[in-house]
């Protein structure tokens, strides 16, 4: 559908049409509605409002001189491929087979993917999080039912079952490992480290520490990746 300018009686007139097909499957235009004269329509700015209405129809905000506001779309792309990835490594089956229970309400492993997601895009706060779930579009989740009690309540949840949960992942994992494991990645995040000696390439500084509640020395990194022979 387009609108089309006709010429007639010295006059140009606005017409709103579209293309089909016959039934011979020839391509032919039909007129869906004629708007008026050209010069009536520019002087008196009578198609203001229809244009103001497609607009609101097409999702995008007008200002009240009619000029278009346009808005940030939400981030879906990396979201999509995360979950994708999520579900091919069996993470949702491991996690929602090791932290099943009849006494919560919630989703846990709905909401630990949302925070690892967030780790992996924006890692911020809880309270972040949910801020971040504003501008982003993640498959199959509903951001109202995200809340910040939810979120501390999953991550109570994970520690409590943490050993079922590694097995679980463990299983999961093991097919697409090597029979031996010579690396692990930890994450070092809330971990302190003592020394008050200090040299070049350090990771290690001052901050706000979680565990103290004051100042201490921790990781520079939020996710510093430490080599381990495993064997």
């Amino acid at each position: 559908m387009y609108t089309r300018i006709t010429k007639s009686g010295g006059h140009q007139y606005l017409q709103l049409v579209e293309s089909y097909r016959n039934e011979s499957g020839r391509p032919r235009v039909r007129v869906i509605a004629s708007l008026g004269r050209l010069d009536q329509i520019q002087e008196t700015k009578k198609i203001d409002p229809l244009i103001n209405g497609l607009a609101r129809a097409a999702g995008r905000a007008q200002t009240d001189d009619g000029d278009i506001v346009y808005e940030l779309a939400t981030e879906h792309g990396s979201l999509f491929a995360l979950d994708g990835l999520w579900r091919d490594l069996g993470l949702d089956k491991s996690l929602r087979q090791s932290l099943r229970s009849g006494r919560r309400k919630f989703d846990a492993e709905e909401l630990i993917r949302v925070m690892a997601f967030n780790r992996l895009c924006d890692p911020i706060g809880k309270l972040g999080v949910l801020r971040w779930l504003r501008k982003v579009s993640m498959p199959g989740v509903s951001a109202k039912k995200v809340t910040h009690q939810r979120l501390l309540r999953a991550m109570d949840a994970l520690e409590k079952d943490a050993e079922r949960v590694e097995k679980e992942l463990a299983a999961s994992f093991r097919p697409l490992l090597d029979e031996e494991l010579t690396i692990a990645f930890h994450d070092l995040t809330t971990v302190r480290i003592h020394g008050e000696k200090s040299f070049e390439g350090d990771i290690r500084a001052y901050g706000k520490s979680k565990d103290t509640g004051g100042v201490a020395r921790q990781s520079r990194s939020a996710w510093f990746r430490r080599r381990t022979d495993c064997r």
